[in-house]
């Protein structure tokens, strides 16, 4: 072999060499979204996750509509009350915080942390990954809660003659509102679990927190509360029942509360002690 030969095959040699050790820009985060895609999808948790967030909305929303005429039942001749009966895709975003919340804790209960994250290579891969995958299965799950809905109410309503608009006006900006806060509540539900890390303290209180005590924070301190994140959320569905911010600084605010959750989340994963 010529030198001029010997010199190329060792340069081709080693360039293969540093392709398998040093892959592509953003080669290994993609490799930890699929990772985290095939983990989530080889259980069937989520399943049941997506069916209850799809189907207690629509079961709500034959509920409510079951009262229409009936004493102390929803007014629909006011356009207060048409909204209230498209307002119930609005549990989806809770099952969504749920999703993220267990997506983390699930690591830990199973002790699978320490090996996820050395098998991510990087701790911000694994972390970039959860983000995606959930984000995106949060949105799956409130778009299609507030499908069900809109499908389940316009189909009662036009058989009583009433024909609501929902592709403008406060309808419009409910139904995409209620689909867009499945990617964000799903990443806070993220932070939440980065944080409590124990599974069932995680998802119990933050069902109790969110369902009963910051209720009725933004209930009784309406001015305080619209500053929580429940109260937040109020505010990018512009409910009317509420005292809210402007639908941008709710979604921006929302934004800070969970990049605050995931930033202390991130601290306690990477300066504390991982299970083995």
């Amino acid at each position: 072999m010529t030198g001029h030969a010997y010199a190329a095959s060792t340069y081709s040699g080693l360039r293969t060499t540093r392709s398998h050790r040093a892959p592509r820009r953003g080669g290994g985060i993609r490799r930890n979204v699929a990772a985290e895609f095939r983990r989530l999808l080889s259980v069937r948790g989520w399943v049941y996750q997506l069916v209850f967030a799809v189907g207690v909305p629509a079961l709500l929303t034959l509920a409510v509509l079951a009262t229409i005429g009936k004493p102390g039942g929803l007014d629909v001749s006011t356009p207060a009350g048409v909204r209230l009966v498209f307002a119930e895709a609005h549990f989806a975003t809770l099952m969504a915080i749920v999703l993220g919340m267990v997506s983390v804790t699930n690591e830990y209960r199973h002790k699978t942390i320490g090996t996820t994250l050395l098998a991510a290579g990087r701790p911000h891969r694994w972390l970039v990954g959860k983000l995606a995958v959930v984000g995106l299965l949060g949105t799956l799950f409130t778009t299609l809660a507030q499908a069900a809905v809109l499908a389940v109410g316009l189909y009662r309503l036009h058989g009583k003659g009433i024909h609501p608009d929902v592709w403008t006006g406060p309808l419009w900006h409910l139904a995409v509102g209620n689909a867009s806060l499945g990617f964000f509540c799903a990443l806070w539900g993220v932070g939440l679990g980065l944080l409590l890390r124990q599974q069932v303290v995680a998802v119990t209180g933050t069902i109790l927190y969110t369902t009963v005590v910051e209720s009725l924070l933004v209930h009784y301190f309406p001015r305080e509360g619209r500053y929580l994140p429940g109260g937040l959320q109020m505010s990018i569905l512009g409910d009317p029942m509420y005292a809210h911010v402007s639908t941008a600084t709710g979604y921006a605010l929302f934004a800070a509360w969970i990049a605050l959750a995931l930033v202390a989340g991130w601290v306690r994963l990477t300066r504390g002690d991982v299970p083995a």
